[in-house]
């Protein structure tokens, strides 16, 4: 059965049907509610070198859906208030507004009316109780000018980093990899720029630097909440993705590595994976078979494994994609047991397959299910 969220606290009525700026086209109102099926993610993606974010836009959500707070903190500029109203336009899709009448349909809650909090020592930003009975979990990523949050069900412990795919260490990928890396990381690397050069050692460390932080993320560990007023409902997003003191904090104490994949099972577990976004992203997820067009070709979809000292490397599951070209992002989340034929068979309990759903879209504007070839680069198995 899917998890419904639970009422949200009410904005301001100046608040609660702001006008949107005459260039746009409107939201369409009432925002309806989702929610989130067993092992379902759901992603949300904004470009904010979209054509359509105007400066009239920007303006728009720096005063309509940031605090005064978040907005002074933003400046203006374009990619910190995308990053800051995607966050709050996202997660009030999963949280009810007070029913206007007891006949009156369930419907978002007004992005201004969330508060956050600081969820785990590392300061990994949540949605407060108050407005958040169900638990919904998610996490920020942005990079250049894309944004990303990622919603997942209580104990989901979701984590969710986007990089520049062409971005190259200035140290270069060996060095900064000695640096920072577990040591068998460090020496595939090496192997890489010994077997095929400099250009794809850097791709590969992208790609694990993305995995590692979205551990890291999904974990709460050396995670700064940067710009969240704690209790003051301000959520600035984590930390800038490229600030290696946000991230590294024991970014040496585990390993992932990515490896190629011959028995066709890291294809198989991403393309039950990669599922569209809802055209309409309206009413309840459907749970179903993934999509082969967000999948890269089996034969490169890679798979990936954890090794830790410290965690369960069993109970965390992983899926790295292209959410739009010229970026790498990395989805990691806890495994969620459930009862027997939730992808076990006999009736055994088993952990309920991972099923990432994505969008892409400016906030309050319909989005769109990412197009092909978006994600099931590399899977856990």
């Amino acid at each position: 059965m899917a998890h419904h969220p639970s009422t949200c606290a009410a904005a301001p009525a100046s608040a609660a049907s702001p006008t949107w700026p005459a260039a746009a086209s409107p939201p369409r109102p009432p925002t309806p509610l989702l929610s989130l099926a067993p092992g379902e993610v759901h992603l949300w993606w904004a470009d904010a070198d979209d054509p359509a974010l105007t400066g009239e836009l920007v303006a728009w959500y720096a005063a309509h859906y940031l605090t005064p707070a978040e907005a002074a903190a933003a400046g203006g500029e374009r990619a910190r208030v995308l990053a800051r109203a995607l966050v709050r336009a996202t997660l009030a899709r999963y949280c009810a507004s007070p029913p206007t009448s007891a006949s009156s349909p369930p419907a978002a809650a007004d992005p201004l009316s969330l508060t956050f909090t600081a969820a785990t020592r590392g300061g990994k930003p949540a949605l407060h109780p108050a407005c958040n009975p169900a638990g919904v979990e998610f996490n920020l990523t942005h990079a250049g000018a894309l944004a990303g949050v990622a919603v997942g069900r209580a104990g989901s412990g979701v984590g969710l980093d986007a990089e520049a795919a062409g971005r190259a260490p200035r140290a270069g990928a060996a060095a900064l990899a000695a640096r920072h890396f577990s040591a068998p990381e460090t020496a595939a690397l090496a192997a890489i720029a010994a077997a095929e050069g400099p250009d794809a050692a850097n791709a590969e460390f992208v790609r694990l630097w993305t995995l590692k932080e979205a551990f890291v993320k999904a974990t709460g560990e050396g995670i700064r909440g940067a710009g969240l007023a704690v209790g003051g409902g301000s959520c600035g997003g984590g930390a800038d993705p490229a600030t290696p003191a946000a991230v590294t904090q024991g970014l040496a104490s585990f390993t992932i590595s990515l490896e190629a994949d011959t028995t066709g099972r890291a294809a198989a577990r991403a393309l039950e994976a990669a599922l569209p976004g809802l055209p309409g992203v309206g009413g309840r997820a459907r749970v179903g078979r993934g999509d082969p067009t967000l999948c890269g070709p089996a034969a490169a979809v890679r798979s990936i494994r954890l090794a830790s000292p410290s965690a369960d490397a069993s109970a965390w599951r992983f899926l790295l994609m292209r959410p739009v070209p010229g970026y790498v992002a990395a989805l990691c989340v806890r495994k969620e047991e459930g009862g027997g034929g939730g992808g076990g068979g006999g009736g055994q309990p088993s952990a309920h397959p991972l099923r990432a759903r994505a969008w892409l879209g400016l906030p309050g504007r319909a989005a769109s299910p990412l197009p092909s070839g978006a994600a099931g680069l590399a899977c856990s198995l």
